[in-house]
């Protein structure tokens, strides 16, 4: 009884003090007598907030503005239901690239309708592009550019792939192209480069954690490490690390630099059913089926510690997020959305009750949503992105050191900053960026990086360097290695593309990137001139150059289904000719030169053509 007492008189106490005004100062109560007892009750381990700074608050209330040092509003968050595609039969995976989501119909007892391709350029009219009717059972799926990667239960057994480079035309015989067989029920898939890992939950061999090796996806060959477990029910791949949902016996941490013989870093036992695992920063969001949504914290390897877990009202299953906000699919709990910008208390947002969500993905400010009867497109606004780009961007935010290019992870931004070196910095706070630490270069200067794993990937126009972030506030230089007018750097799997001024492009393997070497270089194809930037999705390599003339061919696909021995598939001129850099999302590629933000349709990338500038 005298707990109880307490708490309604701590409780009394906090609604006084919040609606006292927040210019009021607050001082702490040491003491309170209860008149209603003998019982004196001390309370001088509560804070009480007046708003006015971001000292500490209490972290064991979960009033909005309160937390482990950020004050934050009350979400300001809205969603609107767009389209509602029906299916015949569940959804229960999706995902999304570019302008098309991809999906995986159950059904099983036949085949019917098992691989589809919609279009949702237009969030608000989900078409249908085509449909297959394939094999029964299939439940899984992801795309790595024009190849389609699924997963079928424990009845059917079998890791599959399809060509989409036409995605009207997954119907065509040639569109399925190849198999394994798993004596298992396929959960999940990560295509990492060439690499394509996957969980095969309740494998008969005790051997959960697969990887296919598809270079070429036409004749895919299989590798079974030999990591005892048949629990993995979801994973996340970054650089030389994997990261493993293991349904009741947790999460894993595996260092798979050595494919064949995975070495166990650590591990946390969970609450649940782990199922699904995503990765931002230094954190790991895992799903955890009955008991909710943990998140771990992945910043030492062999040390994951469980910071918090909301327990949601469904069977939370797969996740995605976006900036500090998270989506939860929660099976017949419908969609949960979360805050989480602080990992130790996750704030309930809303939630959109449906008929049993399997999955979720994202498509700009669209969330895409699968479940038993079909797909939703929804217009999102999670409060806390930029509508207003004159009243939103913080200007001056860092200028303590050159910026030249950027990647983000969570909370760190990692710079290649020109002649200033490379650097990090915590972003929690936008408005209020912390230098982490510094490397600084004697001579030339960083123009470009890319981050994969524990390691960052930077290059001056004579050198490579290879970065250990394991710890962004301690960089720890893993090699160098000198090289000749290099432009650009893309990291996919254990593969690093490197772009050179004057003849193209090269691709070493870093498997063991502090045994880098130019010597592992498996081909370098050359052309043109001034190779300023370059990309990789799926088997294709798309490069732009910044000399070759408006009438001359400044944009190149590659295909490298043979990694010893890449081909041109495709070219076409510019608007001006002089292109700085690329992004490939999907079937669209976007090109910036000195005037313009130039779109290309690489829907066929035999058949490259101009979309609009």
């Amino acid at each position: 009884m005298i707990k109880i007492k307490n708490k309604m008189i701590l409780s009394g106490i906090f609604l006084l003090l919040f609606l006292t005004s927040y210019t009021t100062s607050i001082t702490q109560v040491n003491g309170l007598v209860d008149d209603n007892s003998d019982n004196e009750l001390m309370i001088s381990d509560f804070h009480y907030e007046d708003f006015s700074d971001e000292s500490y608050k209490d972290p064991s209330t979960n009033a909005w503005g309160w937390g482990s040092g950020t004050i934050t509003n009350t979400r300001d968050f809205s969603w609107e239901l767009l389209d509602f595609y029906t299916t015949p039969y569940q959804v229960r995976g999706i995902d999304v690239q570019g302008r098309i989501v991809y999906v995986a119909q159950y059904n099983k007892t036949n085949a019917q309708y098992s691989v589809g391709c919609y279009n949702i350029n237009n969030p608000s009219d989900i078409v249908l592009l085509s449909e297959r009717h394939s094999l029964p059972s299939t439940q899984t799926i992801a795309v790595d550019g024009d190849v389609v990667y699924t997963g079928r239960d424990a009845t059917s057994q079998s890791f599959n792939t399809y060509n989409t480079s036409d995605p009207s035309g997954l119907a065509v015989s040639a569109a399925y192209i190849d198999y394994i067989s798993s004596d298992g029920s396929v959960t999940d898939i990560d295509p990492e480069g060439h690499l394509v890992y996957y969980t095969v939950y309740n494998s008969a061999s005790a051997r959960s954690l697969r990887i296919a090796d598809a270079e070429d996806p036409n004749n895919m060959i299989a590798i079974t490490p030999n990591w005892v477990s048949n629990k993995a029910l979801g994973l996340e791949v970054e650089g030389h690390l994997a990261y493993i949902a293991a349904s009741t016996d947790g999460f894993y941490i595996l260092n798979v630099t050595v494919k064949d013989y995975p070495v166990e870093l650590g591990h946390v036992t969970l609450p649940g059913n782990a199922t699904d695992v995503i990765l931002d920063g230094n954190r790991a969001y895992v799903a955890c089926g009955t008991a909710g949504v943990a998140v771990i914290d992945i910043s030492d390897p062999t040390t994951p510690e469980t910071l918090s877990i909301y327990n949601t009202d469904g069977i939370a299953s797969k996740l995605v997020l976006q900036g500090n906000t998270l989506f939860v699919a929660d099976g017949f709990g419908g969609v949960c959305v979360l805050d989480v910008v602080n990992p130790y208390y996750f704030s309930f947002v809303t939630q959109y009750t449906l008929d049993y969500v399997w999955d979720v993905d994202l498509f700009g400010g669209i969330l895409v949503v699968a479940s038993n009867d079909g797909i939703r497109t929804f217009q999102i606004s999670a409060g806390d992105g930029i509508a207003d780009f004159s009243q939103s961007y913080y200007a001056n935010a860092w200028d303590g050191l050159q910026a030249w290019d950027v990647r983000v992870l969570g909370d760190v931004a990692y710079v290649a900053g020109g002649p200033d070196g490379f650097y990090t910095l915590n972003i929690r706070d936008p408005s209020n960026p912390i230098l982490l630490d510094h490397k600084p270069i004697s001579s030339g200067s960083f123009r470009k990086l890319d981050v994969q794993g524990s390691f960052a990937h930077v290059i001056t126009d004579s050198y490579y360097y290879i970065y250990n972030i394991q710890d962004p506030s301690n960089i720890e230089t893993e090699i160098i290695l000198g090289g000749n007018q290099l432009m650009d750097v893309c990291v996919r799997g254990p593969l690093v593309y490197i772009s050179w001024q004057l003849g193209g492009y090269g691709v070493l393997n870093v498997t063991h990137p502090n045994l880098a070497s130019w010597a592992n270089e498996l081909d370098e194809p050359h052309f043109g001139t001034n190779i300023t930037a370059l990309w990789v999705q799926g088997p294709h390599v798309y490069t732009v150059d910044d000399q070759a003339g408006g009438a001359d061919q400044t944009f190149r696909i590659f295909q490298t289904l043979d990694l010893t021995n890449q081909v041109q598939t495709s070219s076409a001129p510019g608007t001006t000719g002089y292109f700085y850099d690329i992004i490939v999302d999907g079937d669209l590629a976007y090109t910036s030169d000195t005037n313009w933000l130039v779109v290309y349709n690489v829907t066929d990338p035999y058949n490259l053509f101009f979309r609009k500038d």
